[in-house]
């Protein structure tokens, strides 16, 4: 395949001002199918988005594990306003994640008209029905993390798409699924970059062959230069500016995309269709002892209660609520013992901060009065007490996460 220049590949790049791109809830889905890229302003003012980030601590559960000497300082509502200064050597810091759960700023977006709106509208199995958008309906999620970035990088390697992306129909036309997965980012502060492949009145056939070649695989990698070769000049990217309000960006899963990094603070909220129930037998070094046992559902509620995450993420993979287990040598000296098994090695388990007591009965009794169930551990005399006071959280949350059925 021939190679391009980034000179070329600047040239090839169309900008799409963020205007062209921002919605409505009336004509959403309208600008999503036609752009393959929606963006939405959430009704949170600049006032209140301060506020919950000020009142969002990044690194509670990291600090919880970690020695004193190794705590990481949490970054001023400055820092959090403008990403690209943060400066601290948290674990993951190079990938930017932020492995903090159910903080004010996750609340105060899951609150919001318009976001529950455009996600009642997408996890509907008839994406044109009507939804009432003053009326709030339950939406199942999973706990979802922040991820923030401090430079303009764009990852070519990343480039791919998701799902069965193509119908074939029998005359050979070929077209991209009209009801793909949709994928969503809320963009909280800072400049939020995304980069993506319009291959609107294309000939479907290299990427469609393309495809099959590999396998017919749910994720695809696409090579870069067999897209400049076969798609030049569809690649678009677009800036979205969250210095004063945050936006929830959505895209279709199966249109090409990249990561594109840019000096942002972004929330992924997970809304799902259903609660996994699979049960864990055996927790891993990096799931919490106290998960043994419980369904994955049953994980998330628990590890709410303590801001962290259950036992799987929305994508199936094993979470993990601190530190990789790649980074296991260089945090494990610097970690509590608490965190530790009788061998020295890591064995995460519920942090131990809370000042919420869940064993009294009075609490206990606020719980059943609210309907509130969680799994029996939670009552243990040996499990930590909560983080959070969960009886204080709006219904419509608790709702969303299945404590309240």
């Amino acid at each position: 395949m021939p190679k391009t220049s980034n000179a070329t590949e600047n040239q090839l790049t169309e900008v799409v001002p963020m205007e062209k791109l921002i919605a409505n809830n009336q004509n959403f889905r309208e600008i999503l199918m036609k752009n393959k890229v929606a963006i939405l302003p959430l009704t949170i003012s600049e006032e209140e988005r301060n506020i919950a980030l000020e009142n969002t601590n990044f690194y509670d559960t990291s600090n919880s594990v970690l020695k004193e000497e190794y705590k990481i300082a949490e970054p001023s509502i400055q820092q959090k306003l403008n990403p690209k200064t943060i400066k601290n050597k948290a674990p993951d810091a190079i990938q930017g994640w932020i492995h903090q759960y159910w903080s004010p700023i996750h609340n105060i977006v899951q609150q919001d008209l318009n976001y529950r709106y455009v996600m009642n509208l997408l996890n509907n199995e008839n994406r044109d029905e009507v939804v009432d958008e003053n009326s709030p309906t339950p939406i199942c999620h999973k706990p979802g993390r922040m991820r923030y970035c401090k430079t303009n990088k764009q990852d070519r390697r990343s480039l791919h798409f998701d799902g069965k992306p193509f119908k074939l129909f029998e005359d050979n036309t070929i077209r991209f699924d009209d009801n793909p997965i949709i994928s969503t980012i809320i963009g909280l502060s800072g400049i939020r970059r995304f980069t993506w492949w319009d291959l609107t009145n294309k000939n479907l056939k290299p990427i469609y062959d393309y495809w099959k070649r590999n396998g017919e695989k749910n994720f695809t990698f696409v090579n870069y230069e067999f897209m400049n070769t076969f798609y030049s000049g569809c690649r678009k990217m677009v800036d979205i500016d969250c210095s004063t309000n945050i936006y929830l960006m959505a895209f279709l899963e199966n249109t090409p995309h990249e990561i594109s990094y840019s000096p942002s603070l972004s929330l992924h909220l997970s809304p799902i269709k259903k609660y996994n129930n699979e049960k864990i037998n055996t927790p891993i070094t990096f799931q919490a002892i106290e998960f043994k046992n419980l369904t994955q559902h049953e994980t998330d509620l628990l590890a709410l209660c303590y801001k962290m995450g259950g036992s799987h993420w929305p994508s199936g993979k094993k979470l993990y609520q601190s530190y990789h287990v790649r980074a296991y040598g260089h945090f494990c000296e610097k970690t509590k013992n608490y965190y530790k098994d009788d061998k020295n090695k890591h064995q995460m388990r519920l942090i131990n901060i809370g000042k919420v007591d869940q064993h009294t009965k009075e609490y206990q009794e606020k719980l059943k009065s609210l309907k509130i169930k969680l799994p029996s551990i939670a009552f243990h005399e040996n499990t930590p007490n909560f983080v959070i006071d969960i009886t204080e959280l709006p219904e419509i949350i608790l709702k969303d996460y299945g404590f309240i059925e």
